[in-house]
């Protein structure tokens, strides 16, 4: 079963590094078709393919791979960690007593 979570990060990683599946296409020496396919979830990229897309556009895998291989929920909390450092203090406080909340749900 192809899991369409990786293809949606892909296309949303993509677009966010404003480059068209063309020039994406053209990056890693693959068929336009082939980009629209993986990104859709019809179809996973080669092993090969899969670190040209990432190397592309500019992420790393285990982001693209963060909810289906456990261990990349590691590199996940760790981008988190590292947006968190951007928001200012006050906001970034009020963050935290919304996940504490959360967490204690759990």
């Amino acid at each position: 079963m192809v899991d369409k979570r990786v293809g949606k990060r892909i296309q949303k990683s993509r677009e966010k590094a404003k480059i068209s599946q063309e020039k994406l296409a053209e990056i890693v020496g693959m068929s336009v078709t082939a980009i629209s396919n993986i990104e859709r979830g019809n179809n996973y990229p080669s092993f090969e393919n899969f670190i040209k897309i990432a190397n592309a556009i500019g992420v790393s895998t285990d982001i693209l791979l963060c909810d289906v291989v456990e261990s990349a929920q590691i590199a996940r909390a760790s981008e988190l960690s590292e947006k968190l450092k951007n928001i200012p203090v006050l906001k970034r406080n009020e963050l935290y007593i919304i996940i504490e909340a959360l967490l204690e749900k759990v």
